[in-house]
């Protein structure tokens, strides 16, 4: 949830960003949305990598002996 609410909030932010900066600098290109597109790959990438890394270890625990430790 929070990963998709930064992204809803990022992309019209940096989409806009980019006009901005194209506004300052001469001879700047800003039809190109592979830049953007990479970062959202690479951010959902780490993303479910940082969720799954840590979810690994804990789905081979029994439920009950999990319960019996704590």
């Amino acid at each position: 949830m929070i990963v998709a609410t930064g992204l809803v909030t990022g992309i019209p932010v940096a989409l806009w960003s980019q006009r901005l900066a194209a506004g300052w600098v001469d001879d700047l290109r800003i039809d190109s949305t592979f830049s953007i597109g990479s970062a959202v790959m690479a951010i959902v990438a780490v993303t479910l990598l940082s969720a799954y890394v840590p979810a690994l270890p804990a789905a081979r625990i029994d439920p009950a002996e999990a319960l019996r430790r704590d």
